[in-house]
């Protein structure tokens, strides 16, 4: 869709921005867990954001709502 290209410093970002978004999304959750989550990517200037949005819960009764945010500078050269 455009927002991040295939040039390694991108995907570089993309990966370090998604696996920081999802510590903040999945810090203290068990195994076994069920997920359900909205993902959104951004790109502006020299950054990208990940952001991660849902529910988790091992029992429809213990349904948490949790959020993950990842930033990283894009690095252009």
């Amino acid at each position: 869709n455009g927002v991040v290209s295939k040039r390694p410093e991108e995907l570089h970002a993309l990966l370090h921005a998604t696996l920081e978004a999802e510590r903040g999304m999945l810090v203290d959750i068990p195994r076994g867990v069920s997920l359900a989550l909205k993902v959104g990517i951004a790109a502006r200037d020299e950054w990208l954001a990940v952001a991660m949005f849902g529910q988790s819960a091992l029992h429809v009764v213990t349904n948490h709502w949790r959020a993950g945010l990842g930033v990283m500078h894009l690095n252009h050269r």
